[in-house]
């Protein structure tokens, strides 16, 4: 196994802050409209989220810590993960949030290894409720 390195931890805080930069300057003003009703606009929440992922991002490479490379197991396992998501952001496009939001929570958290009860149960059911909830009744937008 190779030699720990800070090298993953600052690639991967510096691709955070790259995203965040991303989506702040192309990906939201393309794909944002602009509307003028509710007390929040469409882009603020999704900005918020950008800036604090950009923070994180540099935080991350900042305070990079010495981390030996994962084995191949690791990285294919992660890989399967990322394409439960991929597949989850396809199933809530094409039948809901409400249908495919918490199928896809629970998805995730099985597949990072979280198997108390209590947590998926929340997971599963509390935070895509306090979601939809957010979104639909506070924020005054539709979710898919």
């Amino acid at each position: 196994m190779a030699a720990p390195s800070r090298a993953a931890d600052r690639a991967s805080g510096l691709a955070l802050v790259a995203l965040s930069v991303l989506l702040l300057a192309v990906v939201f003003p393309a794909g944002i409209e602009t509307v003028e009703r509710g007390w929040v606009r469409p882009i603020t929440l999704p900005r918020a989220m950008a800036v604090l992922i950009g923070i994180c991002g540099a935080l991350i490479a900042w305070r990079a810590r010495p981390h030996a490379a994962p084995d191949v197991a690791q990285s294919l396992h992660a890989l399967a993960v990322w394409g439960g998501l991929a597949l989850g952001v396809a199933a809530v496009a094409a039948v809901g949030f409400l249908l495919a939001g918490p199928v896809l929570a629970l998805a995730l958290m099985l597949g990072t290894g979280e198997r108390r009860p209590l947590w998926l149960l929340t997971g599963t059911v509390l935070v895509p409720a306090a979601i939809w909830a957010l979104v639909v009744m506070g924020l005054d937008r539709p979710l898919p």
